[in-house]
């Protein structure tokens, strides 16, 4: 491998909790410190920016609000810009139904999920999981289907 394959090791900085900028030091529990990787200078995080943190275990109401988030953020185009490259990339691929909202396209593509908004499911198991994750406190639909045709997606309303 040539020299010039190899990307190069970008370095990591550790703010301390001193250090971090005035705004993260005014939420409630800021972390004790913050490891940023790259060139980006420390004051970017001065910046206005809105960050939602997911929960392994969120309450109903955490979910909700966070969906509303979501949505409202989406609508006003505050995506990460690797959901439009997703979006970008599966659109040829895929039939919405008429009338399908530019935002739920946009979530559905969503960069930070690494695809975890969509499983393929067997269509016998289908209704079983749909019941264990509503059980467990997760929000799920079933979306599409698996046929045979034309190779694509389907996303139903």
């Amino acid at each position: 491998m040539s020299a010039a394959a190899v990307e190069p090791i970008r370095a990591v900085r550790r703010l301390r909790r001193r250090d971090l900028p005035e705004l993260l030091q005014q939420i409630h529990d800021p972390p004790r410190s913050l490891f940023l990787r790259g060139g980006p200078d420390p004051e970017i995080l001065a910046r206005p920016a809105v960050a939602i943190v997911g929960a392994r275990a969120c309450s109903p109401y955490g979910a909700q609000v966070a969906r509303m988030l979501g949505r409202e953020l989406a609508a006003a185009g505050l995506v990460p810009a690797g959901s439009r490259s997703n979006l970008e990339f599966v659109a040829p691929r895929t039939r919405f139904p008429e009338g399908y909202s530019e935002v739920d396209r946009i979530i559905l593509a969503d960069a930070q999920t690494n695809g975890g908004l969509l499983a393929a499911v067997a269509p016998k198991q289908a209704a079983k999981l749909l019941r264990a994750l509503e059980d467990s406190g997760i929000a799920a639909a079933r979306i599409g289907e698996v046929r045979e045709g034309d190779p694509g997606v389907d996303v139903a309303a």
